[in-house]
């Protein structure tokens, strides 16, 4: 009878060795998603296919996994977290604030575009233009890249004008030509299509290296302080191991082939930590608009 307690109890012990093994061997899987604003310009088939293919390659040793999701708008990734539908993000620094209180606040991880971790927003005219203010750039036509406009720069134009006492941007300016890319946008001003060009400081340096035309034939009639452009962060339910090991891979990204491949379709040198106190400057922009959108509704 003791023997055959014994072989119960040394079966029950290897099958529940075997279920923690099997357990120990699922791999974690981290479900990044992003908007068009996070894939900026580029095609997110070819980003989200990059990423996956990069990070799988160098999380393999660490039992970890990568899927990535797309999705139309920001409001709608800002679900997908709510709804634990996604366990990252990578986006505008607007789009992390918005999901701030389900996001781990360290680490934090930004792109490295043109050299520069922070980006100013500009508004460009053409040299020949005789527009000097912004109070003169009422009912004409605005070109930009779309994820420039619907995003932070966007905020700042329509803090610019509220500034002024001036309408918003959807108001103030007859039309407004959003471009697929920078490129474009810089090239609607360029032709006369547009009266001024709304464009990330970053983006304006890639696309007058593509044709310095663009440099010698505009001017800058308006910039901001740098803002950061991109942020990548994990939900605070993430376990501390594989934290710790995405981090660490996140951040030696530029130093494989494939690695290096995607950081140059994304139009990036690098990826880099960042802390909280990097994004103080786009919380007083996003205050300061509402601000000034109560004081200039109760006029």
């Amino acid at each position: 009878m003791k023997r055959y307690l014994t072989n119960i109890m040394l079966c029950s012990s290897m099958f529940c060795s075997l279920l923690a093994s099997a357990a120990d061997s699922v791999p974690y899987t981290i479900i990044a998603g992003s908007s068009f604003i996070g894939t900026r310009e580029n095609s997110k088939q070819n980003v989200h296919i990059g990423f996956s293919t990069v990070f799988n390659e160098m999380l393999s040793s660490e039992n970890i996994k990568c899927e990535f999701r797309d999705f139309d708008s920001s409001e709608e990734l800002a679900e997908a977290l709510k709804k634990n539908q996604i366990n990252s993000m990578f986006g505008s620094p607007l789009e992390f604030i918005k999901s701030e209180s389900l996001l781990m606040s360290s680490p934090l991880v930004s792109g490295v575009i043109s050299n520069q971790q922070k980006s100013k927003i500009l508004l460009l005219v053409r040299k020949d233009s005789e527009i000097s203010a912004i109070g003169q750039l009422k009912n004409k036509k605005i070109a930009s890249q779309k994820w420039v406009i619907q995003d932070l720069g966007g905020l700042y134009l329509d803090t610019l004008l509220l500034e002024k006492k001036l309408p918003t941007a959807d108001i103030y300016f007859s039309e407004i030509i959003k471009t697929q890319t920078s490129n474009a946008a810089l090239v609607s001003l360029f032709f006369k299509k547009a009266d001024v060009a709304l464009l990330s400081e970053s983006e304006f340096n890639i696309a007058a290296e593509l044709n310095p035309q663009m440099r010698a034939q505009t001017r800058i009639l308006i910039a901001s302080e740098p803002y950061l452009v991109i942020v990548a962060a994990l939900t605070k339910n993430t376990p501390a191991d594989q934290t710790n090991a995405i981090k660490k891979n996140l951040l030696s990204i530029e130093n494989t082939s494939k690695g290096k491949n995607i950081l140059r379709l994304m139009k990036m040198d690098g990826l880099r930590e960042i802390n909280l106190t990097d994004l103080n400057n786009v919380r007083e922009l996003v205050e300061k608009n509402k601000q000034l959108k109560v004081a200039n509704n109760a006029k």
